[in-house]
């Protein structure tokens, strides 16, 4: 069991909170550390507002994105599922019109997650679930603020100070309590330049990526093939007896397309089951989540070209998890912690992501199910 002992002076003075979780040791202990050194409150460096709160009037015919929680990643956004707000929404709305150098943090959802606008995403809006920090100090760069905002003495904060029952929230009125440290500007444009070297590897990486997809694709025959989603198709009934699946979605025409180019490619198939060993992960439950320690990788924290941390485990749990094993198959290994070689394949929330362990990984437990060749 864990204690925190705090006088009652503090409660009226710091937070005019009663919850126990707000007095957290783990958070403590980071307050501490962060108030000895030389600080501001985003308040006193910058403006912070949030975006529309208005019902929001969709135009795909427009070139205006609209930011929402789920774009803000690890100081970069992930435009691939924005929408385009209306034109005429976004003149009426100057306040939440983003700007270069805005610090984009996401309000719910994965609290947190921090981003900088640049020329690419603009012209561009934002909603309420988001935050909107615009620096007015020349002493503090934008990309650093984003930086500290996801290290662990940022996320705390914006995780500490989020309130709400069924789903949290981080208010622009807390965004403004956040302190960040008063670092030489020196030290901060070397952060800017890593933020910017990170980038360009990023869209590297990105383009490759591209690259692959099209070269598979054009090997395959599929290089001009778009999904048609049906309304209407007929199957046979031995069709479902075979499958097992009585769901319309199971067989729209467009799977059956992908699953023909394959089986008539020239260089053959096979199915997965015979070319890899697959085993399911685990799932340890919200209750042993710690805002330190292992990584819990989840479904949020992959895609196919990188691997965030958002929630952790104590090291007594992974130990328990990956207990030492010497000569052990695979398929029969009691250990789930991944190792170099093996691919991490999401089968809930969003099924069929899937990332490559390249090099050794480090310490973590994933919530997948992980296949090796």
């Amino acid at each position: 069991m864990q204690v925190s002992i705090v006088n009652y002076s503090e409660l009226e003075s710091i937070a005019l909170r009663l919850d126990p979780e707000y007095y957290h040791p783990y958070y403590l202990v980071l307050n501490d550390k962060l108030v000895e050194t030389k600080y501001k409150k985003i308040k006193n460096i910058a403006f912070v507002t949030d975006g529309i709160h208005e019902s929001i009037n969709f135009d795909e015919n427009s070139n205006v994105k609209l930011v929402s929680a789920k774009a803000p990643k690890e100081n970069y956004f992930d435009v691939s599922g924005l929408k385009n707000i209306s034109n005429e929404q976004n003149i009426k709305n100057p306040r939440t019109q983003l700007l270069e150098n805005d610090i984009i943090i996401s309000s719910v959802g994965t609290i947190g997650n921090c981003a900088v606008v640049d020329k690419e995403i603009l012209p561009a809006n934002s909603d309420r679930h988001v935050g909107i920090i615009r620096l007015q100090n020349k002493n503090f760069k934008p990309q650093f603020i984003s930086t500290f905002m996801l290290t662990k003495y940022g996320k705390f904060q914006s995780l500490r100070e989020s309130t709400g029952n069924v789903q949290l929230s981080l208010f622009v009125y807390k965004i403004n309590e956040i302190l960040v440290p008063e670092l030489p500007i020196n030290f901060q444009e070397i952060i800017e330049r890593l933020c910017q070297v990170a980038r360009i590897n990023q869209k590297n990486g990105e383009t490759v990526y591209t690259q692959a997809q099209t070269l598979l694709l054009s090997e395959l025959g599929l290089t001009h093939w778009q999904p048609k989603h049906q309304l209407t198709f007929i199957k046979n009934y031995s069709d479902t007896q075979h499958a097992e699946r009585i769901d319309a979605e199971y067989y729209q025409p467009k799977y059956e397309e992908i699953i023909k180019a394959i089986k008539i490619y020239s260089g053959g198939w096979e199915s997965l089951e015979k070319l890899a060993h697959i085993k399911k992960c685990i799932e340890v439950g919200s209750g042993q989540y710690l805002d330190g320690g292992v990584p819990f990788v989840r479904v949020s924290n992959i895609s196919p070209l990188e691997m965030t941390e958002e929630k952790y485990i104590s090291n007594e749990l992974y130990k328990k998890l990956t207990p030492k094993e010497e000569n052990v198959p695979f398929e029969k290994s009691k250990s789930h912690q991944p190792q170099k070689g093996e691919i991490l394949f999401s089968k809930d929330g969003t099924p069929g992501i899937a990332y490559y362990l390249k090099d050794e990984p480090q310490k973590m437990l994933p919530v997948w199910r992980h296949i090796a060749a």
